[in-house]
């Protein structure tokens, strides 16, 4: 025989239970605890009477703690609505049921059902059902007892008002958050967009011509079409070096992952790479992480454009990255010139300004281009093994 919905709504209430949000929830009962104790230790109170609290209080407890964690499932299949009335609702009763226990100091228990009015609506009607419910709850006992109400406004204004607005600052929290989240996507799609038509925009374009012209000069000039298709060829094997790179980096967004990037980068183009140990790109943190995660890949880039190398060598240290090649060097003007930089030079000088630190342009020991960025006054290069590894 099949077991009905109703029972399978409550089967296995602890699978899925989130014992993390049921312990940092639970917290709030020391306050019931506070609130019970002096009746329970009051000797004027019959101990079957005392008991009775003390048990009372524990099973709300534990009560408390199960519908903390698992709020997100239970009862399995009802609508997360449906589960929220049925929460409140369980809470309450179980409350009311203090009153032959505790008389008008049961009023302890309404914060707990006033938390679930606030975090289980929307801030307008949670505040509007927690103002409602409280009023209602303070006049009662009011009638009852007019002697504590300065207790009965503690219990049933200030706290009930202080888990609303618990409740509005987390729902503000967790709007910013998310929105956070979207900004940090839109930002990766503005990269990744970025990234794309400047590494093979450009590159598919020239090889796009040069295919056009190859095709003219094969009747033509056979020898000229053969060097346009082997230039073709080096095009190509550059774009797929870019792009393996920022593949790569997309699914590492740090050092490490930068450093990873430029090594299949530089693979993929033929370029042989000694790169930085484990250790030593651990050493680097923070934002000089990110400063030399940026400048890598602009180094890379250029590499694989413009430096017609064979050997790549990166160092870094905790303030410190240089990045030589044996290719065909900067241009004079840019090393008697700073001012002189190209577009992507300039761009990475000023990001290493804006940062604290310098950017140092100069020949390196390899016969190519030398990049040295140093955060701090010690600008003395790191020594280069001229030998291939």
């Amino acid at each position: 025989m099949s077991a009905s919905p109703l029972s399978g709504a409550f089967s296995r209430p602890f699978r899925g239970f989130d014992h993390r949000a049921a312990l940092s929830n639970s917290v709030w009962l020391v306050f019931l605890i506070a609130a019970v104790t002096p009746t329970i230790a009051n000797p004027a109170n019959a101990w079957p009477h005392r008991v009775a609290i003390l048990v009372h209080a524990a099973a709300f407890g534990a009560l408390f703690w199960f519908i903390v964690g698992s709020a997100d499932y239970y009862p399995r299949g009802w609508p997360e609505r449906h589960r929220q009335v049925l929460t409140i609702f369980v809470l309450s009763a179980s409350a009311l049921s203090a009153i032959p226990l505790l008389h008008q100091w049961s009023i302890v228990y309404f914060p707990f059902v006033a938390s679930h009015l606030a975090f289980g609506f929307s801030n307008r009607t949670g505040g509007i059902l927690v103002a409602v419910t409280a009023e209602g709850v303070f006049a009662a006992a009011w009638a009852f007892d007019d002697r504590y109400l300065l207790s009965y406004f503690i219990v049933l204004v200030f706290w009930p008002a202080f888990v609303w607005l618990l409740s509005v600052f987390s729902r503000l929290e967790e709007t910013t958050r998310h929105a956070r989240e979207e900004l940090q996507l839109v930002r990766e799609r503005e990269t990744i967009a970025r990234d794309i038509h400047d590494l093979l925009g450009h590159t598919l374009t020239v090889m796009n011509l040069k295919a056009e012209l190859a095709s003219r000069l094969v009747a033509v000039d056979p020898d000229a079409a053969r060097r346009e298709i082997d230039h073709i060829a080096s095009l190509s094997r550059t774009a797929l070096a870019e792009a393996r790179s920022t593949v790569t980096r997309m699914r590492s967004p740090d050092f490490a992952g930068e450093v990873e990037a430029a090594a299949r980068g530089l693979s993929t183009a033929g370029i042989s790479a000694d790169l930085p140990d484990a250790d030593s790109v651990g050493a680097v943190s923070g934002g000089n992480a990110q400063l030399f995660t940026w400048v890598l890949k602009e180094a890379t880039t250029n590499i694989l454009r413009h430096s017609a190398a064979a050997r790549v060598v990166v160092q870094c240290s905790t303030h410190k990255l240089q990045i030589d090649d044996d290719g065909v060097g900067f241009p004079p003007s840019i090393l008697l010139d700073p001012l002189a930089l190209p577009s992507g030079l300039g761009g990475l000088a000023r990001r290493v300004h804006d940062a604290g630190g310098a950017l140092h342009l100069s020949t390196s020991e390899l016969g190519g281009a030398r990049i040295l960025v140093t955060l701090t006054r010690d600008a003395v290069p790191m020594e280069v093994d001229r030998a291939d590894r």
